[in-house]
């Protein structure tokens, strides 16, 4: 089974929980591209009949136009062995048609699989690819999932020997020809031309489309994938817990700034944390959130924005990761990263381990740094100096320090660090 995690669903999910009340704007603030606005093939007024390379013209499967009669391409709709598939529909609904999926490991939100499913066929079983994908804001079972596309494929399935499939149009697998299906459905969003077969994609955006392909040896159509990564008509999104993560509760704070920069001990506006840190950690401290600029759910091993202000004058808005199975509230979730100093940082005192701190010499960080030993990058600006230290992981510090000649801040000064750790 190969995961993926369908960023575009979080548009989709986002609508979805708006119209309930439940969140606003929490997911599409994680900048999934916008669906490309293609024109749809205006179908046939009389599809071209599908031939057979060298004989007369080839009837489609018995019933195949007539059941999809008034369907067009983009409704997602097809008859595989004779009975009609609309995507999405759930994991039951498609269970119902006498299919069975080879595994059922939980999904988290946004994340799909592409899941073997067997159709029994007389003492054998017919082989497919379902996508499954969990549109709900809490992990779940892949039984309680929604089943948004299919593959058929002659790598499993020869045409011909099962899994008959009919597309709206009469388009017919291992009877069309490459001429039938330009002649339902016009010209191709994309076409591919390989040695051993020519595949032509329909589509409104990538993760709403049809891809046909067109055996070079048989010149008919021998594989159909279908995926429509929509949130289905009337689905039910479920409710976030307010139950605190043993993790969150777990969390234990250090005793000491230590000198290993690795430890991602940090003094921050003088309370010492190790990162990443609970939001609730940051709220005993005295840090309030402000509800009206904060994601009020954050979906289960997702992410989302939390703002946190102190004192007035000190702001932290930064991105907030929620490690749990289920979805919950920004309190319950982990700040992976902090800023002291610059512009988002201003009004806040942080310290590190090594004696590296705000507002100290520009020399003598840069003389602890190197003390250090650990292998870093310099940026030189015209007034500033950009210093960065990551692992492998993409965890550590970026360093600013400004010049002599710094008209906004301190010259000769180290005025802004942020430092990062995800596990």
């Amino acid at each position: 089974m190969r995961k993926r995690i369908y960023a575009a669903a979080g548009m989709l999910l986002a609508a979805a929980l708006m119209a309930q009340g439940a969140m606003a704007e929490q997911v599409t603030s994680f900048g999934a591209p916008q669906p490309a606005q293609v024109e749809e093939p205006a179908p046939a007024e009389e599809p071209a009949e599908a031939v057979e390379p060298g004989t007369e013209a080839a009837a489609p499967a018995e019933g195949g136009a007539d059941a999809l009669a008034g369907s067009e391409l983009y409704d997602f709709t097809c008859l595989v062995d004779g009975e009609t598939y609309a995507f999405p529909m759930t994991v039951d609904e498609f269970k119902a048609k006498g299919w069975t999926l080879e595994e059922t490991e939980d999904l988290a939100p946004r994340e799909y699989a592409m899941v073997t499913a067997e159709k029994k066929n007389g003492f054998s079983a017919d082989k497919a690819t379902a996508y499954v994908i969990n549109f709900d804001i809490n992990t779940l079972p892949m039984e309680e999932c929604v089943v948004a596309g299919l593959e058929i494929e002659a790598f499993y399935v020869e045409p011909g020997k099962g899994l008959d499939t009919v597309l709206p149009g009469g388009i017919t697998r291992g009877v069309s020809t490459l001429d039938d299906i330009y002649a339902a459905y016009g010209d191709a969003t994309d076409v591919y031309e390989g040695d051993y077969y020519t595949s032509v994609t329909y589509e409104m955006d990538y993760d709403k489309r049809v891809e046909l392909k067109v055996g070079t040896e048989s010149g008919v159509l021998e594989d159909v994938e279908i995926r429509n990564f929509v949130v289905p008509e009337g689905f039910v999104t479920g409710e976030a817990s307010d139950e605190v993560p043993e993790e969150v509760a777990a969390y234990a704070r250090p005793e000491a700034l230590g000198d290993d920069l690795t430890s991602f001990t940090v003094d921050f506006d003088g309370a010492l944390y190790v990162l990443p840190v609970p939001v609730s950690v940051l709220v005993e401290d005295g840090w309030t959130i402000d509800e009206a600029e904060t994601d009020p759910v954050i979906s289960a091993k997702d992410y989302g924005w939390v703002t946190l202000r102190k004192d007035n004058n000190k702001t932290i808005s930064t991105i907030v990761n929620n490690f749990a199975d289920y979805a919950t509230n920004p309190s319950n979730c982990w700040i992976t990263s902090l800023t002291g100093g610059g512009y988002s940082g201003e009004g806040i005192t942080m310290a590190l381990p090594c004696g590296i701190e705000l507002g100290m010499d520009s020399g003598e960080f840069v003389e602890v740094l190197d003390g250090l030993g650990y292998e870093y990058e310099v940026e030189e600006g015209d007034d500033y100096s950009y210093y960065t230290l990551y692992d492998e992981n993409y965890n550590g510090y970026d360093f600013y320090t400004s010049s002599a000649e710094n008209e906004y801040y301190a010259p000769s000064t180290l005025y802004e660090i942020d430092m990062q750790c995800r596990p």
